[in-house]
Parts: structure tokens; C-alpha cells; sequence
């Protein structure tokens, strides 16, 4: 039997909040330096390590609430899972214009099931939020982006990612980590960076 992953205590899951926020922010620096290299299989990796972090940050911040809700193994996959952490990610990216539309078709639909086609097409007009692929596709194309592989038909490498590919996850990545960094309190600290970036960085907190 494995050695299980270790939970952190209420005090060091509020130390790792600012830890996992700060490594998100870096993540994302490193994507915008590779980028500018045109290495855009590694930077799009780095976009998905970012949302990965700024996940655990978000996780760690609701910590003392979530042990008291969810079981040992639960809170395991939160924290060590990257699947369950992008499906995190795609609830938390939802805008309230978004969650409003979804539960007026379920008022006007009462008792019925929203199909998934539906709800794609919800995602679809508000795209601030992470696709519904998303889940399922960010480690995979985290893996693309970092390595060569033969998939039995062909070579897939890092090369292949193109600058507009990098380019579309890049918007709604940043915009994911900024609001991490706000709704943590560490805002402040990447202000400046933002601003040299060219974004209106009090447009749109949380």
C-alpha cells in the first residue's frame, strides 16, 4: 500500500494560500517569457500549470470550511487530483451572467435535465469561462506541450502548438489567476506587472 498524501492543518493550508497564489503568478510569467521566445507548446504548459496552482490557492483558502464538509480521501483529490482541480476550475470560472442564464432555462424547463449540448452552448456565449472540455483536456495538453510523443500514427510534439492556440487559453488563464490573487488578498503584489501589460487591472475584480 501507498504512502498517502499528507493534509495540511487549517495554519498551513493559510500559509500555503499565498504560496500556491504567488507559484500561479510565476507560472504565468514564465508562459509570457516563452512566448516572446515563440516556445508556445511550453508556454501553453505553463498556462495550465498556473490554473493548477491558482486552484490549490483557492482550495487552501476554503480550508478550514472544506475539512469540516468533505472526507480525508475527498479532500485528497482536491488538493492532489488534476482532473477534480480543472473541474474546480471550470465552476469557479463561471460568471455570474453565465449561472444566471443556466437557471433561467431550468426555471423555464422545469424538471427537466439540461443536456450537455445545451450547457456547451451556454459556455459558448460567455466565454470568460473555461470550456467544458476543459477538464478533461488540460492535462493532456499541459503533456503536449512539454513532450514528444508517438501516439501510433504520427509524432506529436510541443512545436505543433501554435501562437493563436497559446494565444485564445492565455486570456482566460490570466483572467483566472488575477481574480485568485484578488480574491486572496495578493492583488497588490502583481498590480505593476499587470499595468506594464496594457491591462485594466480595476476593470474587473471579484
Amino acid at each position: 500500500m501507498g504512502v498517502q498524501q499528507a493534509l495540511p492543518t487549517n495554519r498551513q493550508a493559510a500559509r500555503g494560500v499565498n504560496l500556491a497564489a504567488e507559484n500561479a503568478w510565476t507560472h504565468i510569467e514564465c508562459a509570457e517569457t516563452l512566448r516572446e521566445v515563440q516556445h508556445f507548446g511550453a508556454a501553453s504548459a505553463h498556462l495550465v500549470l498556473a490554473v493548477e496552482e491558482a486552484v490549490k490557492a483557492r482550495v487552501y483558502y476554503k480550508w478550514p470550511r472544506l475539512v469540516k464538509a468533505m472526507s480525508q480521501k475527498q479532500l485528497r483529490e482536491l488538493l492532489y487530483t488534476h482532473q477534480v482541480r480543472h473541474e474546480i476550475a471550470v465552476l469557479d470560472s463561471m460568471s455570474q451572467s453565465l449561472r444566471i442564464a443556466i437557471r433561467l432555462w431550468q426555471i423555464d424547463h422545469p424538471g427537466a435535465q439540461m443536456s450537455r449540448r445545451t450547457l456547451t452552448s451556454f459556455f459558448a456565449r460567455h466565454d470568460d469561462a473555461f470550456p467544458l472540455t476543459w477538464a478533461k483536456r488540460a492535462d493532456r495538453d499541459k503533456q503536449r506541450g512539454m513532450h514528444v510523443d508517438w501516439d501510433g500514427r504520427t509524432w506529436k510534439s510541443p512545436s505543433s502548438v501554435t501562437e493563436a492556440q497559446y494565444q485564445r487559453r492565455f486570456v482566460r488563464c490570466l483572467e483566472f489567476v488575477v481574480k485568485t490573487n484578488a480574491a486572496v488578498g495578493l492583488f497588490d503584489e502583481i498590480r505593476e506587472d499587470l499595468a506594464l501589460s496594457g491591462w485594466d487591472i480595476d476593470e474587473d475584480r471579484l
